[in-house]
C-alpha cells in the first residue's frame, strides 16, 4: 500500500475541552489517560503502539488514528469518561465540525432549579 493511501486513511480528531477545563472539572491529562486505557484498537485495549497518537495542545486533545475511525467511538468513549467522573448530567460533547467535538453545559430549562 502506498503512503498516499494511508495518508488518507488517517484522521485526527480534536477534543475541546475550554470550557470544562477553565471550570477545574477536569484536566485535559485526565482525559487523555482515560483514552489511553480504554480506546480498542483491532479488539485489543491499551495496545495501541503508534496507531493511536493523543497529545495535549493547551485545552485541548488531539486524538490521531493510522486507519479512519468512527467519530461516533470517540463520542461513546468521551461519555463513557463524564460518567466516570459524574458529570454526564452537566457537561456534553457537541459535533464542533467533522473533525472536533466541543465540550458544553447543558442548558438550565426554564423553572428548573
Amino acid at each position: 500500500m502506498s503512503e498516499a493511501a494511508v495518508q488518507d486513511q488517517s484522521i485526527t480528531y480534536t477534543l475541546d475541552c475550554t470550557k470544562c477545563t477553565e471550570q477545574s472539572l477536569f484536566s485535559t491529562d485526565d482525559l487523555k489517560e482515560y483514552l489511553l486505557g480504554n480506546i480498542k484498537y483491532n479488539g485489543k485495549k491499551g495496545q495501541l503502539g503508534k496507531k493511536v497518537l493523543l497529545s495535549n495542545t493547551g485545552h485541548a486533545v488531539d486524538v490521531f488514528f493510522a486507519k479512519k475511525t468512527s467519530k461516533r467511538y470517540l463520542k461513546y468513549l468521551i461519555k463513557k469518561f463524564l460518567r466516570a467522573k459524574g458529570l454526564s448530567d452537566w457537561v456534553r460533547p457537541i459535533a464542533g465540525d467533522k473533525q472536533s467535538y466541543k465540550f458544553s453545559f447543558f442548558s438550565k430549562q426554564a423553572g428548573e432549579e
